[in-house]
C-alpha cells in the first residue's frame, strides 16, 4: 500500500506529462470502446429486427435501400408495387408466409405502417393496453411511441405525409389509438401500426369494400345527427338502406323509383333540403379528394416474405428480379454487404485507436525513463534506508500500471459520453437508441491489455533502477 501511495505521488509530481499521457491513452481506449459497442449493438439490433424474414419484395431500385426502409425503417422506400402482383407470391409452395407493408406517413417522425396482425406476431409483441386495430383508422402504437408522445387509449391524431417529421398533416383523417404494445427491444417499439386500407384512405384511395363500409358508417352517424336536431322527423331520411326500403335520392334511384326521397324530404321538412346534409358537404365528412380504386390497381410499398426451406431463398429472389417489375432483396446478404462497407471505416478507426494507445505507451516509457534520471538519488537513498531492489522495481512498475488504469477508466467514461451523443443523434433522426451502460466482454479484455501496456512501458526503466549501482550514484551526488 505504501508503494502504491508513493507511486501515485510521483505521478502527480509531474502533472503536465501525466495529463498528456492520460489524454492520449484515454482517447485511444475511447475510440476502440465506441467501435466495439456500436458494432455489437448494431449487429444485434439488425439480427433481432430481421426476425427470420428471408426476402423483401418491393419496387425496383437499390436492394439495400429496400431492406433499410421496409425491414429496419431507416430509409425512404424505393416506390410502390401492385398488391395483386405481390399477393401471387402466397401461392408459391416454397413460401411460408407474407406480410404486406404500406408506408408513406408519420406522426412526429414515428412511421405509420399499414400491415396486418401477423406483423406484431413476427416480433412476438404483446398488448400492454387495449387491443390490436380492427377497423380503418384504428392504430396500435409501439411502446416507445406511446412513452415519448404521452399516448393513451382513445387518443386521436393526424398523420403527416412523408417518412420524416413533416408539417403537411392529413387533417381530414384522424387516427384513434386502440392499443399499446409492450416493449420488445425491436423496431416495432417505434412504429404506429394500422391496416393497409387506412393508409390508402388517407391518400385518397378506397377499395369498393371500404367505400361501402364508410358510407354505411357515415349513414349511421348522419341519421343519429339528424335525429338529435329534428326530433320526431322520419329517421329514414338519413338511413334509407336500412329502414323500410326508403330510397336515398343520390345513392339508389334505380332500385326504388317509387320512393322519391327528394319529394319525401321536401314535404315533411320544409326548408330542410336534404342536399344540405349530403355526405359530400356534411361537416367533418369531406370525401372530395377520395376515389374508389379497383383492387387490381391497389398498391403497397413492399412485402415481407418467410421461406419454408433454403431452396426458396435461392430460386425465388432470382426469378422475381428477372421476370417481374418488382425487386427481391435478401436481408442477410444486404446486411452483410452493409457491414463490409462499414467495416472499412470501423477498421480504420480501430487502427487510429491502437496508434493513440501505442503513442501513449511510448510517452509513458519516455516520461518514466526521464524521471528516473532526476530521481536517481532519491531511489538510491531508499535503498540505503532499507528498501529492497524488488520494492524499488515494483514502485516504477506501479507507476506505469497506475497511469494505464486511470487512462483506461478515463477512456471508458469518454466512450460513454460519446455513446450518449451518438444515441441522441440516432434517436433524433431514426428513433433508434443505444444501450449506454452495457459493458462488452471485449472491453474487459481491453482492461488487461491496458495494464499490460503500462507494465511493458515501465519495465525497462524499472530494470535500469533494479540494476543501478547505489554507491556510484551517491558518490556522484
Amino acid at each position: 500500500m505504501r508503494l502504491f501511495k508513493l507511486s501515485f505521488k510521483n505521478i502527480l509530481s509531474n502533472p503536465l506529462t501525466t495529463t498528456l499521457n492520460l489524454i492520449l491513452f484515454g482517447f485511444g481506449i475511447c475510440i476502440i470502446s465506441i467501435l466495439l459497442l456500436v458494432s455489437k449493438q448494431v449487429e444485434d439490433q439488425l439480427d433481432k429486427n430481421q426476425a427470420g424474414i428471408g426476402m423483401v419484395v418491393g419496387a425496383k431500385g437499390s436492394p439495400l435501400q429496400l431492406i433499410l426502409s421496409s425491414l429496419y425503417h431507416l430509409d425512404v422506400p424505393t416506390g410502390n408495387i401492385k398488391l395483386s402482383e405481390a399477393e401471387k407470391l402466397k401461392k408459391n409452395p416454397l413460401i411460408k408466409s407474407t406480410i404486406p407493408m404500406a408506408l408513406g406517413d408519420n406522426y412526429k417522425g414515428y412511421r405509420i405502417i399499414g400491415t396486418d396482425h401477423s406483423y406484431p406476431e413476427l416480433y412476438k409483441a404483446e398488448i400492454a393496453e387495449g387491443r390490436l386495430w380492427k377497423k380503418n383508422l384504428e392504430v396500435t402504437v409501439g411502446a416507445k411511441v406511446a412513452k415519448y408522445n404521452g399516448m393513451k387509449l382513445g387518443d386521436t391524431f393526424h398523420g403527416s405525409h412523408g417518412i420524416g417529421a413533416s408539417a403537411h398533416d392529413h387533417g381530414d383523417h384522424s387516427f384513434v389509438v386502440t392499443g399499446i404494445l409492450k416493449p420488445t427491444g425491436t423496431v416495432i417499439d417505434q412504429l404506429i401500426l394500422t391496416n393497409v386500407a387506412s393508409v390508402w384512405a388517407v391518400h385518397g384511395m378506397e377499395t369498393e369494400e371500404s367505400h361501402d363500409e364508410q358510407e354505411e358508417h357515415e349513414g349511421n352517424e348522419h341519421a343519429e345527427h339528424n335525429h338529435d336536431e329534428h326530433e320526431g322527423h322520419d329517421h329514414a331520411e338519413h338511413n334509407h338502406d336500412e329502414h323500410e326500403g326508403h330510397n336515398h335520392a343520390e345513392h339508389n334511384h334505380d332500385e326504388h323509383e317509387e320512393h322519391d326521397h327528394a319529394e319525401h324530404n321536401h314535404d315533411k321538412h320544409e326548408g330542410h333540403d336534404h342536399a344540405e346534409h349530403n355526405h359530400d358537404e356534411h361537416e367533418g365528412h369531406d370525401h372530395g379528394d377520395s376515389h374508389v380504386v379497383a383492387k387490381e390497381d391497389l398498391e403497397i410499398t413492399s412485402m415481407l416474405v418467410k421461406f419454408r426451406s433454403p431452396m426458396g431463398a435461392i430460386t425465388i429472389p432470382r426469378n422475381i428480379n428477372a421476370n417481374t417489375n418488382m425487386q427481391a432483396a435478401v436481408p442477410s446478404y444486404e446486411t452483410a454487404r452493409l457491414f463490409s462497407i462499414l467495416g472499412v471505416g470501423f477498421d480504420a478507426l480501430k487502427i487510429l485507436g491502437v496508434v493513440l494507445i501505442f503513442i501513449s505507451a511510448l510517452s509513458v516509457f519516455i516520461s518514466l525513463f526521464n524521471s528516473l534520471k532526476e530521481r536517481q538519488y532519491e531511489l538510491a537513498y531508499m535503498r540505503v534506508l532499507g528498501a529492497r531492489r524488488t520494492q524499488v522495481l515494483l514502485l516504477i512498475l506501479w507507476e506505469g500500471i497506475t497511469i494505464s488504469i486511470i487512462g483506461f477508466i478515463f477512456g471508458i467514461l469518454l466512450s460513454r459520453l460519446g455513446m450518449m451523443g451518438l444515441s441522441y443523434l440516432l434517436e433524433e433522426n431514426f428513433n433508434y437508441s443505444l444501450n449506454l451502460l452495457v459493458l462488452q466482454p471485449d472491453e474487459i479484455w481491453m482492461f488487461f491489455v491496458s495494464v499490460g501496456i503500462g507494465l511493458v512501458a515501465a519495465i525497462l526503466p524499472a530494470i535500469s533502477v533494479y540494476k543501478a549501482d547505489i554507491s556510484k550514484i551517491l558518490a556522484e551526488e
